[in-house]
Parts: structure tokens; sequence; C-alpha cells
């Protein structure tokens, strides 16, 4: 567990309502009924629950709230520091990474904090781990195998049998593990193991013919791989050096993604010692890998609030500009509409006054050939067409008149 490590935060703000740091949570479930507070973040009390479970954060016993309210005497069980690649922000719902990469609401408007500080220097953090892990030994025998190893063992010796029992033993049927080098590789796969899971870390196995395992440091996974001259195994084919000698160059391999240049992650044997003489020194930097990735992704997550921000508001910016250049489009085209529209009735007035000007003479020159009730038929007709297309007749030029000052166009 950690000391006195602090991971400064910022609060909560409307953008990120249900985030959480651990000492947030704690508060809050220690000052109401999970299931009330569960409630107002539309999560059940059992996903709270789990968020507390993934903070380390301890809950209220059962009963706890009963005792309050009858006004008995009752106790908080104390708020633990955050242990080795445990998240400080906990957030509801799913605990699955890449939604930490699911853009926030109105994220381009939030406030957002410095970049995340870890006032426990990795030193310190160091030699909490050494305490923690304590002296790492590598067993002759496996009478008190882990578990993972132990199975191994007896699927072997199942191979084992069933070689035995064939007239033409099958290599497909030999077991993985005869090899003096493969014994010696299980050896330190299994001290590792018993090592870190006394420590309070997970592991597991990978495969039914392993060369590593994974570890949980809090929140994290880091794997461990043990390997020799860059050959593999897998899971499907058995080894066919059932004489392979325990002294073939052995590389164990840490992988922790962005566990950066504090911790040591390669080991290989010299010819001047094994890499079983660096057992503790592995273990301690596995569990170190763990809490330096877990620091990494916060760094790298807070840098991609950052250039998320920046980016939506490039992107709001060019829509603005975009927007402003339409507008400035409409207008333009309107104002121009406007024109043609004010040169149309020009136009037509003119044709207007041309028409009732033809009227008056042909009025003029009525000749005996035409009556006068021909002439004034025709001459209604062709004076009403003047007034239909004479926008001060119809009063046209007054529809749908939009002043808007164009100027700034």
């Amino acid at each position: 567990m950690l000391g006195h490590t602090v991971f400064k935060l910022f609060s909560v703000t409307a953008a990120m309502r249900k985030s959480f740091t651990r000492k947030q949570l704690y508060d809050l479930v220690w000052s109401e009924s999970m299931k009330t507070a569960a409630a107002r973040y539309g999560v059940s009390d059992v996903a709270f629950a789990k968020m507390c479970k993934r903070g380390g954060i301890p809950i209220p016993f059962r009963g706890y709230w009963a005792k309050v309210q009858a006004g008995k005497k009752v106790s908080k069980t104390p708020l633990p520091a955050r242990e080795l690649g445990m998240a400080e922000i906990i957030q509801t719902g799913s605990n699955n990474y890449w939604q930490r990469y699911n853009t926030p609401d109105n994220l381009i408007n939030a406030e957002l904090p410095p970049p995340p500080e870890f006032e426990e220097p990795i030193n310190d953090v160091k030699d909490r781990v050494e305490k923690l892990i304590g002296k790492v030994t590598i067993p002759k025998t496996f009478d008190k195998a882990h578990r993972s190893i132990q199975k191994l063992l007896e699927d072997d010796e199942q191979r084992r049998l069933k070689q035995l029992g064939q007239r033409y033993p099958s290599s497909w049927d030999a077991p993985y593990f005869q090899s003096p080098f493969e014994r010696r590789r299980l050896r330190l796969i299994n001290a590792l193991m018993i090592a870190l899971m006394r420590s309070g870390f997970a592991v597991s196995m990978r495969g039914k013919n392993p060369a590593g395992f994974d570890v949980k440091i809090g929140g994290e996974s880091v794997s461990v791989t043990f390997d020799s001259n860059g050959k593999s195994r897998n899971s499907y084919f058995p080894t066919s050096e059932a004489n392979r000698p325990a002294s073939d160059k052995l590389t164990v391999k840490i992988s922790a993604y962005a566990a950066g240049e504090q911790v040591r992650l390669v080991w290989e044997d010299t010819s001047d010692e094994k890499v079983e003489s660096h057992c503790q020194q592995i273990a301690v930097n596995i569990a170190l890998a763990g809490e330096l990735k877990y620091r990494a992704g916060e760094l790298h997550h807070h840098n991609w609030l950052v250039g998320r921000k920046a980016q939506l508001i490039e992107e709001q910016r060019k829509r603005n500009v975009e927007e402003e250049r339409l507008a400035r489009e409409r207008r333009i085209a309107a104002e121009k509409a406007r024109v043609d529209r004010l040169l149309g009735e020009a136009e037509a007035f003119r044709q207007a006054a041309d028409i009732r000007g033809y009227v008056e003479a042909v009025r003029n020159t009525v000749t005996n050939e035409v009556t006068t009730e021909e002439f004034e038929k025709w001459s209604e007709w062709a004076l009403a067409q003047a007034n239909r297309i004479d926008p001060l007749a119809s009063k046209r030029f007054l529809e749908n008149i939009d002043y808007e000052d164009s100027s700034s166009s």
C-alpha cells in the first residue's frame, strides 16, 4: 500500500459530474446510504459498491445507518492510501479503458486541471515495495507450488503416463516441463508468482504451456515473459528438447506500456550471474512498472484532454468562420436579389408607362375603320395589362421588403 502518495486533482465539475476522487467518493458513501447516493448519479447501489472496490474505498458495514438513526455511536473506517497502480479518479459506469477517451460533455467550456502531480518520488515508492515484497527465494522443489504451476505439473504428469502407455510414443504427448531448462524456468516463474501473490497482487497464467504470466497491479496489467534466445513456445507444441540443459541463456522481460525509464525491464543470464540472483529485484520492478504505467496513463489522459479541448476549440472556430462566410454570402445574395428586383420593377414601371402612352397615341389616331366600342374594349384590356405590371399601381414594391443593412458585407 502506498503511504502518502498524493494525486493533485480538480474538483468534480459539471462537465465531469460522474467522476470522483477517492476522497470525494469516500466522503459521499459515508455521508448517506449507498442506495441514496447511487440513485442521485443514475447508477445502482451495486455499481456504486463496485466503484468503491475499484478505488480501495471502505464502505459502511451492514446495519451502520440503522445504528446512526438510533443515535448509537459508530466510527468510520479510515480511507487507506492509494495502492500501487490504483486509480485516484473513479468514474461511474464501465471501467473500460477506452471509455476514458470518450469526450466529456461540454469539454470545450470546462476548466481543465493542471497536469497530475505525484508527490511521492518513485524511489520512495520503490523502498515501500521492497519492504512489502521482502526476500524472494526459489524453492528447489514444487512441493508448495502456486496452484497454476501445480496444475501445469499435474497435466504434465498425465502426458508422461499417457506416453508410457503407448507402444510408439508420440512426441505430441511428450511432457512440456521435463528438460532441466524447463524445470529451471518453471521454478523461477513459480517463485515470482508466489512472491507477488503474497504481496497482494493477482497473478494469472497464459495458456497451457506458458513462458510467462500476467500481474494485476491495482488497475494496471503487467506481463512478464521468460524467453530463451528468442525461442518462444505456445500451447500446441511440446518441447522436442527433453535434455535441454539448464545452462541455456534465459531472459526475463517486463512488458508495461509507458512504464518509463525509472524501472528495469530486462534481465539476462551472463557469464557471471543468472537471472535468479535478481529475483527480488524483478518482483519489485514488476510492481513499480504497474505504478509507473498508471502514472503515465494519467499524464497521457490529461494531455489527451488538453489536446481534445484544443481540437474542439479549433473545430468550433472553423465552424464559426464557415458560418460567417455563409452568412456573408447570404447577405450578398439577398442584396443582389433586392437590386435585381428593383431593376425589374423599374423596367416594369417603364413598360407600364409605355403601354399607357401607346394607348393614348392610338386614341389620338383612331380612324373610321375602328369603332369606338372596339377601341374602348381594346383600350380597357391594354390599360389593365399596364396596371398589372406597374409596381406602383399594384403596390408590389412594398411586398417582402428586407431593409437589412448590407454595408458589412
